[in-house]
């Protein structure tokens, strides 16, 4: 029997992200992947942890109002992008044509509206937790790196006379969203 959970649940890729080349953490590689259009993920949490990264990297582009946002994450050309944004809107709290900051509070209502729409389900705020959770202990913000992850590095320190250092180690997702 199929599943009747939504497409994007199922592939645990709440946010219905294409597949790209970015290298998601958390991602299954191109032979794993068992949809052919849809990034899937090896659990909700790093679904939600893409999610946000590609939404925070988007207004801080400049795609600081949903609509300027939706017109790229959720094309005309597959979508009705103007009643997206209005749901999202009303189901966020936040008002078309606000310009948009990626804190925390903002992503989080902004994605779980987005969810909503993508899915037709509503997560909760502890789901979104689980996908910030992972976000800040991979992310460059994080006071460390995680062990074994791709990592991208930028920017430079050295001292006279010694090696040049990296000062600033970024997952290979994250730089690729830069």
């Amino acid at each position: 029997m199929a599943s009747t959970q939504p497409r994007g649940l199922r592939n645990n890729n709440p946010g219905n992200l294409r597949i790209t080349s970015i290298p998601w953490v958390g991602k299954l590689s191109k032979a794993e992947n068992t949809d052919g259009a849809f990034e899937q993920f090896r659990s909700l949490k790093w679904g939600l942890r893409a999610m946000i990264l590609d939404v925070r990297s988007k207004i801080s582009k400049g795609l600081d109002t949903i609509e300027k946002l939706l017109s790229v994450y959720a094309p005309k050309l597959e979508n009705d992008t103007a009643n997206y944004a209005r749901i999202v809107a009303q189901r966020s709290g936040l008002k078309t044509g606000q310009r948009l900051t990626a804190t925390k509070e903002v992503l989080s209502r902004l994605v779980l509206a987005m969810i909503r729409v993508e899915n037709g389900i509503t997560l909760s705020q502890a789901d979104f937790e689980s996908g910030w959770g992972v976000l800040r202990a991979t992310s460059h913000d994080a006071a460390a790196p995680s062990p074994g992850k791709a990592m991208a590095c930028s920017g430079s320190a050295s001292l006279p006379g010694q090696a040049t250092l990296s000062t600033n180690i970024i997952p290979a997702d994250e730089a690729a969203l830069a």
